[in-house]
């Protein structure tokens, strides 16, 4: 009687600003007291964006921004989701624009929220942290991961 026992999983990573993974999977069946391995299947890749890093400034009685750096390698119809606290909904969505940051050649998304509608969100989550996101994909439905939370100061 043969046995199905599994698969396994075989991946690389390659260092750099993004990761690229090698996927290769297999099979063993188990046939009595033998173990039969299928043959490999073909190699895809994945890439693996860092997540990207968060900026705040911030204008007392007027306004915050905050800016999500990129890694360089998005592309310029890239969105950008901004959360307060934990919360699994964007406060705010942007388009990186088509400048780059000049002394670092990096790309970036500047979101503005007026005071009043930043201690809005904030009472909303009862946190004090903001992070941000990016889309990987011209659809927005794949995501990179979230920065660090970046706790905001005096709030």
């Amino acid at each position: 009687m043969n046995t199905f026992t599994g698969t396994k999983l075989l991946w690389m990573a390659k260092k750099g600003s993004s990761s690229v993974v090698e996927v290769r999977c297999y099979y063993i069946v188990k046939n009595g007291s033998l173990d039969s391995q299928s043959p490999h299947s073909d190699t895809s890749y994945i890439t693996i964006d860092p997540k990207p890093q968060m900026s705040f400034h911030y204008l007392k009685g007027q306004y915050a921004i905050f800016i999500c750096f990129l890694p360089g390698s998005v592309k310029h119809d890239t969105t950008c989701n901004l959360y307060f606290g934990e919360s699994s909904h964007p406060a705010k969505t942007t388009t990186i624009g088509k400048t780059k940051i000049s002394e670092t050649n990096q790309w970036f998304c500047r979101t503005e929220i007026q005071e009043d509608e930043l201690l809005k969100h904030l009472r909303s989550v009862q946190q004090k942290e903001v992070s941000c996101d990016y889309s990987l994909e011209s659809d927005g439905k794949s995501l990179s991961p979230r920065s660090d939370p970046y706790s905001l100061p005096g709030y």
